[in-house]
């Protein structure tokens, strides 16, 4: 029961919005017809010669026959058959005439002018100024009428406008049939009062719904919607069945479900279409999915029926092709982004040396040692050289060897502790390919961190031709006299990665 009382419940909600704008609109109009007469009523009182001269005591008969005649003519032009015209004098001779239209009344003229005279303490009670004041006629005679008075000396002019007879000319829009509409007060309800009490409403049951002190739903029976009357006390209000509301939906949701089956019966005829037309293509190019990483792929397929699923290999061919490119070219940047970096890092880890080696040639200079500079020059302008080359690209092993040479000799110059370097390296290795410092990282390692207590520094390069797996390798032995590394660093380097051969 829940999606169902739902469903009506935002229906509801759609009924009464519409509802509303529709009692909006029917208000402005009875707003403007209820401005449109008290204007007409005050316009009289105030401007009209014949009027004027009815006011006058001491008028004649013959001008207040003549005077009445023209109030007659501009009466009938200029009301509707829903209102009518009282002329009295409270004081005076008392009540003159009534203009209206006698057949559209329920009323005599003497039950009219008796609710004017019944009704008039109320708008005496007002005070001044009467002018475009409504007030809701009370009394056993058509109790359904709203009057304004205005008056010239002692003579009233009263326009009495008949609800009953206007919402008969004028009907309250309601959703269906069953709905029933009412103009009321905050305290009367002046149309179909009787079929409100049977249902067990009260104006006051109304002014609460309005207020929103009394909650309205479902499980009343009746949504309520009240629209006041602007400058008035009134308020159009209809009540609908929700048993109404059911029945509206009942087209709406056969629409509905026609309009979903038609839906799901088309969607069941296209996938069918598109399996018997889509799947070949569909299944080739699945195909030619599983070989997309292969390196000797067909460039193109061709001799399939559909020319469109050609082009569209081709164009995937295409873009693997560009991706290759675009993949290269990251890796190819990446390569220089991280070269740039181990040449920024190795000037890092250099400087402190740098300065040591100006600072040993600053010594020579100071005490004339000539030749011992000259030969610090060459060995530290070497070694600059190859520091300053790119370090990613692999070097010859005499160049590597070169620089160890350059490298133990700035040792050497620098340092009084004694640095012996000896290699063992066949003549036919020396342009065998390894990466730049290989070699000189090591002796530069032995120099920094040999102990204190030894008396000189021994390093021994021992380079031999061996064989992995069939493959010829370089196999470089290196040997000092240092204090070594400790055992869980030693343990590290020895216990090689999987895939990588010793």
């Amino acid at each position: 029961m829940q999606p169902r009382t739902g469903a009506i419940r935002t229906y509801a909600d759609y009924v009464l919005g519409a509802t509303e704008e529709q009692l909006a609109a029917y208000a402005m109009r009875l707003e403007e017809e209820m401005d449109d007469l008290a204007a007409f009523n005050l316009e009289l009182t105030r401007n009209d010669s014949d009027f004027a001269m009815l006011s006058f005591p001491d008028c004649s008969e013959k001008q207040t026959l003549l005077s009445m005649y023209n109030l007659r003519r501009i009466f009938s032009a200029g009301i509707d058959e829903y209102c009518a015209i009282i002329l009295y004098d409270p004081d005076g001779v008392g009540l003159y005439f009534t203009f209206d239209d006698d057949a559209a009344w329920s009323l005599s003229a003497l039950e009219k002018r008796r609710l004017v005279r019944d009704n008039l303490p109320l708008i005496l009670e007002m005070g001044e100024p009467l002018s475009e004041t409504w007030v809701e006629m009370t009394g056993e005679y058509n109790a359904s009428s709203l009057m304004t008075v205005n008056r010239n000396r002692n003579l009233h002019l009263a326009t009495v406008l008949s609800l009953e007879q206007y919402v008969k000319r004028n009907t309250i829009p309601i959703f269906s049939p069953a709905s029933i509409a009412t103009i009321a007060t905050e305290g009367r309800i002046l149309l179909q009062e009787e079929a409100f009490e049977n249902l067990g409403l009260t104006a006051e049951a109304l002014a609460e719904m309005r207020s929103g002190k009394l909650l309205t739903s479902l499980r009343t029976g009746y949504l309520c919607k009240s629209v006041p009357v602007s400058g008035s006390s009134l308020y159009v209000t209809t009540l609908i069945p929700v048993r109404d509301l059911a029945h509206a939906m009942v087209p709406s949701v056969i629409f509905l479900a026609l309009v979903l089956l038609l839906v799901t019966a088309a969607m069941i005829i296209t996938y069918r279409l598109l399996v018997k037309l889509l799947y070949f293509p569909i299944e080739e190019a699945a195909q030619l999915s599983k070989h997309l990483n292969d390196l000797d792929r067909p460039r193109v397929l061709e001799g399939n029926r559909f020319v469109e699923f050609n082009e569209i290999m081709r164009a995937t061919l295409d873009l693997l092709d560009q991706k290759e490119l675009l993949e290269e070219e990251k890796n190819n940047q990446k390569f220089e982004k991280e070269r740039a970096m181990f040449q920024f890092y190795q000037l890092q880890t250099r400087s402190h040396f740098f300065l040591n080696c100006l600072k040993s040639l600053y010594h020579m200079l100071e005490n004339g040692e000539k030749q011992r500079m000259q030969m610090m020059i060459i060995a530290f302008s070497n070694h600059l050289r190859y520091i300053f080359r790119d370090s990613m690209q692999e070097v010859t092993l005499a160049e590597e060897l070169q620089e160890v040479m350059d490298y133990h000799r700035i040792i050497s110059l620098d340092t009084a502790v004694p640095l012996l370097l000896t290699t063992h390296v066949p003549d036919a290795l020396l342009e065998c390919y390894v990466p730049s410092l290989l070699i000189q990282t090591f002796l530069e390692n032995t120099c920094k961190y040999h102990g204190r207590d030894s008396g000189q520094i021994l390093f021994d390069v021992e380079i031999a031709e061996t064989e992995v797996d069939g493959a010829p390798f370089l196999h470089i032995r290196m040997t000092d006299n240092g204090v070594g590394y400790p055992p869980e660093i030693l343990k590290a380097v020895n216990e090689a990665p999987a895939g990588i051969c010793p």
